[in-house]
């Protein structure tokens, strides 16, 4: 603008000079330059403002008067927008050389700013004019997402952004306008906007008046004015935008009349409005909804107020097509009290179909006033208070009288407060609810701690309160006038010891009757009193809690007592605290404030002793420990208990013994039994009861005396062992073979000592009864030794043999005999026979318990033999008849027993089988059939010795022989008979 105006006025300068220093032409010359003059200032749409003209000149800058501009015309070319007129070509505008286009009118359209203007004729060219056309330009519409729209829905509420732009350097004159309306239907909508800034934009958020719109092809019209002063007159100009558009019709939501609650409500407090609306048909799902509610005075002005614009809180379907809305609100205090009008614009979006409420304005709402309410002066108390208590505050509020409603209450609460500290508490009035008239609150207890002390602290009410039917509450505030209350520092008193006065001041039996000692001082300068002490226990106890000292003198100390019954049920820790429970008082950190005792059972004892029979036998020269112990069942400890023992003379111990014995202390005397046999009685006594420490009282020892009688006897002991083949003489070799059984039986005068069998062996020989190793004949660590309790595994100890070591293998008295079975598994590849033998000096056994454990028992076949048994196995050389017919005892005595043969059967068949005499004579016959005998295994004839008439047969030589029908295999033995 500035260089525009410097031109404008070098230029007007050389005119002047060129008329002072040259004479008129007055002959017509093409002109060679072109000077063009135009105010800068102007307004978009209005003709030229202010000086306006053009003057040619010759080629020796001589001022052209006689220019015929009719034939050749010049051109008015700008660099943005348009002018109107464009073409200068009326010679009645051309006086005295100069072209006056103020006459002209040129009207200037396009955006708003600086404009470049210059004046051509033919070549020549005028300089640049810099103009400033002033103006508001509408430069975008967008929707309020920003976006380019040419889609709208006709009753759905649409905001659109409205971009205006001043370009010029001249701020308008008033508020401009700004007016939006459809080409056809609809309403249309004008306001004031605020003054933008030249230059300068803004952006204006508007709402379309898109009401009842018809669907189909539709123009937006925009349309903005302002005016400026120029030169001191009014110049009005205006800008227009036209956007094509497409009207869609979305479905209507029926508002259900008197839907939206509540309909009356305070400002400032926040409160949930509802409405439903009746959809068409079903809705689902909703995909989104959104609401934007106002208030309106009427509803053709602007609005008061919004109230809301977004999403509701819920929305929810509630029975067949209606469809429930919750919104939450606050409403500005600033509104005035009264009825308004609610604007509501509602629509949800499902499956690409809208829905919008066909009620803009369905309801209306009252805005209450708040009550007339007051606090009632100097109506607060206390005034000053004692710091660490806690205080119950009262004052009245005011409800002004005449026809107010009931008041209904929602958590008053009363705040106290200083420079470091602040404290809230509830309130109540005695009726629940504020009435006309006076009304009195109390606060709850609120604590006003002990930091406070020597300063005043200020009071503030807060009375959430609404008449009934309102849909929410508002606040009655009040700092009382500006109300205070001083803290001050009251009497000071400390706990100095709480101890429990009982015998045992750290025990108590259950249901015993003590006492707790509490030792209070008097801090203060003053007499103090009364005081309140209050006793808890975390057990069971039982005691008056509550105690008051009326009064302690100043720097004095006060005793009190506390009665208590010790609970029912043991505790191991029974804790007691003693407080100050005064509220005028300040209790100083106590010195010892807490006592704890253990709440046990009484006493309750019994005694025993070892041993516990009255009469023992022992062992001559055997060590006797007798030993007695007092047990106490309860939890009291008690005192030692005085015992005399007498008639120990024969054991070399004085005659009596008086001593002491503590509870759960065994008290043992150690004897040693006389040499030779004897009896003796002693006699043990309690002189003197223990007593239970925690009461004093006799704990009862019973009973009280204890007498034994000691048979003193010496001692012989003795083992008997027999054997025998467990099961047949034949050896399955690969097979686990049942071999002997071993019985051991209590033998000689042991006076109920046990007996240990700690180890054996067998050893293996041949016919010749020398040895052979073990390993020969069994696999290796398969032996075993099997009774009804134990399994005993051959031990490593000595190779050759099958050696055997026994853990807690003993006979008793009760247990006085005991039979193991030996067993091993034979070696597959061995087809020679072997014999075992078990000797009574290889079997060692000792005395288990007593003075003689470990000393060494006799062991003795029951035949009186060395050996317990001495027997030969044969090992079948062959799964077969012929491999395996053997007998077990030959010679055999049928007065002892019948002979067992054995024989194995491969396959299921009859088997036949005789005793002939060696002439061939049948003696006995027995025919098994198939199935009566066991395959694959061992199987078992025995003959009793006796012919068909059931005689036994005379001494002499036999044959037994047998016969496997299915395969005709047969086998002979020759069985000799000796009684």
């Amino acid at each position: 603008m500035n260089f525009g105006l410097s031109t404008y006025r070098c230029k007007r300068l050389l005119l002047l000079l060129i008329l002072i220093v040259s004479p008129l032409s007055i002959l017509s010359a093409a002109p060679a330059d072109i000077i063009l003059t135009i105010s800068p200032d102007q307004v978009i749409g209005q003709p030229l403002i202010g000086n306006a003209q053009i003057v040619l000149l010759d080629g020796t800058g001589t001022i052209i008067s006689n220019f015929d501009i009719a034939s050749n015309p010049i051109t008015l070319i700008s660099d943005t927008g348009s002018l109107t007129p464009l073409i200068v070509d009326d010679s009645s505008l051309f006086v005295n050389g100069i072209i006056d286009l103020s006459a002209l009118a040129v009207i200037y359209t396009g955006p708003s700013g600086a404009v470049r203007v210059k004046a051509k004729l033919g070549a020549v060219e005028s300089s640049d004019v810099i103009l400033t056309y002033n103006g508001l330009d509408i430069k975008s519409v967008t929707t309020s997402e920003g976006q380019a729209f040419s889609d709208i829905y006709s009753d759905l509420l649409t905001d659109i952004l409205v971009e205006v732009q001043s370009g010029g350097d001249i701020a308008s004159v008033g508020n401009p306008q700004f007016r939006v309306h459809f080409q056809s239907g609809g309403g249309s909508l004008s306001r004031n906007i605020t003054p933008i800034p030249a230059p300068g934009r803004d952006t204006l958020s508007v709402e379309l008046p898109n009401h009842n719109l018809p669907a189909g092809a539709n123009a937006l019209i925009l349309e903005v004015s302002s005016s400026y002063d120029v030169g001191g007159n009014i110049y009005v100009t205006a800008d227009t935008s036209i956007i094509a558009i497409n009207v869609l019709v979305p479905q209507m939501l029926q508002f259900v009349d008197g839907s939206m609650t509540p309909d009356s409500i305070y400002a400032g407090s926040s409160f949930d409005l509802s409405f439903v609306c009746l959809a068409p048909g079903a809705i689902s799902p909703i995909d989104s909804s959104s609401v934007k509610i106002r208030l309106y005075t009427d509803t053709i002005l602007d609005p008061v107020a919004l109230l809301f614009d977004g999403s509701p809180a819920t929305i929810t379907p509630i029975g067949g097509n209606e469809i429930q809305s919750i919104v939450s609100l606050n409403i500005d205090t600033a509104i005035s009290s009264g009825w308004y009008h609610v604007r509501l614009d509602h629509s949800i979006a499902s499956s690409g179909q809208i829905y919008v409420n066909d009620t803009r304005f369905p309801d209306s709402i009252y805005l209450i006033a708040p009550s007339p309410i007051s606090y009632v002066a100097a109506s607060f108390s206390p005034d000053t208070v004692n710091a660490g208590d806690a205080i119950q505050f009262a004052f009245e509020i005011e409800l002004a009288a005449g026809p107010s409603p009931e008041i209904i209450l929602s958590s008053p609460e009363i705040s106290v407060t200083s420079d470091n500290f602040a404290a809230t508490a509830p309130l109540t009035v005695a009726s629940g609810t504020i009435v006309s008239g006076v009304n009195r609150f109390l606060s709850d207890p609120l604590l006003i701690p002990s930091s406070q002390v020597g300063k005043s602290l200020t009071v503030d009410l807060s009375i959430p309160y609404r008449v009934t039917g309102s849909g929410n509450y508002t606040i009655f505030t009040s700092d009382l006038n500006g109300t205070t209350f001083f803290a001050q520092d009251p009497p000071h008193i400390k706990i100095v010891s709480l101890v429990v006065d009982a015998p045992n001041i750290f025990a108590v039996n259950t249901n015993q009757n003590f006492r707790m000692l509490c030792r209070v001082a008097n801090l203060s300068t003053e007499v103090t009193g009364p005081v309140y002490l209050g006793l808890s226990s975390d057990g069971q106890s039982l005691f008056n809690p509550d105690v008051t000292i009326a009064s302690i003198l100043s720097g004095d100390t006060a005793s009190v007592y506390f009665d208590v019954v010790a609970s029912s049920s043991a505790s191991a820790s029974d804790v007691f605290q003693v407080n100050i429970d005064s509220g005028s008082v300040v209790e100083e950190t106590p010195l010892d404030n807490v006592a704890a005792l253990q709440i046990t059972t009484p006493a309750s004892l019994t005694f025993s002793r070892q041993p516990s029979s009255d009469t023992i036998i022992v062992e001559t020269g055997e060590n006797i420990t007798l030993t007695y112990e007092v047990d106490n069942s309860g939890g009291a400890l008690v005192s030692q208990a005085v015992f005399s023992l007498s008639g120990g003379s024969a054991f070399g111990i004085a005659d009596p013994v008086v001593d002491s014995i503590a509870s759960g202390t065994p008290y043992s005397i150690d004897l040693i039994a006389p040499e030779v046999d004897s009896e003796t009685t002693m006699i043990f006594t309690i002189t003197r009861q223990p007593v239970d420490i925690n009461d004093t009282s006799e704990a009862t020892l019973t009973p009280s005396t204890f007498s034994i009688t000691i048979l003193t006897r010496s001692v012989v002991a003795g083992l008997f062992v027999s054997a025998s083949p467990a099961a047949s003489s034949l050896i399955l070799p690969g097979a686990k073979n049942d071999l002997i059984n071993v019985t051991f039986s209590y033998g000689g005068s042991t006076l109920g000592h046990d007996i240990s069998i700690d180890s054996l062996y067998f050893h293996m020989v041949d016919r010749s009864m020398l040895p052979l190793p073990a390993s020969e004949f069994f696999v290796s660590g398969t032996a075993t030794m099997i009774d009804s309790d134990d399994i005993y595994l051959q031990s490593g100890k000595y190779p050759g043999v099958l050696w055997f070591e026994f853990d807690q293998l003993i006979l008793s008295e009760s247990n006085s005999e005991r039979t193991l079975l030996l067993s091993a598994k034979a070696q597959a590849t061995n087809t020679r026979p072997f014999g075992m033998e078990l000797a009574t000096h290889v079997i060692y056994a000792s005395i288990a318990s007593g003075p003689q454990a470990g000393t060494p028992v006799d062991v003795t076949a029951e035949s009186g033999a060395p050996y317990a048994i001495n027997h030969f196995f044969t090992p079948v050389s062959a799964l077969s008849l012929k491999g395996s017919f053997v007998i077990r005892d030959n010679p055999f005595d049928p007065t002892q027993g019948p002979a067992e043969m054995q024989f194995f059967l491969s396959e299921p068949s009859p088997v036949s089988f005789r005793i002939l005499t060696l002439t061939g004579q049948e003696v006995y016959s027995r025919d098994f059939t198939n199935g009566d005998l066991v395959v694959g295994s061992l199987n078992t004839v025995n003959w009793d010795g006796r012919n068909e008439n059931g005689d036994i047969v005379l001494d002499g030589v036999y044959i037994a022989w047998i016969r496997v029908e299915d395969s005709g295999e047969e086998q002979i033995i020759k069985i000799a008979v000796v009684k």
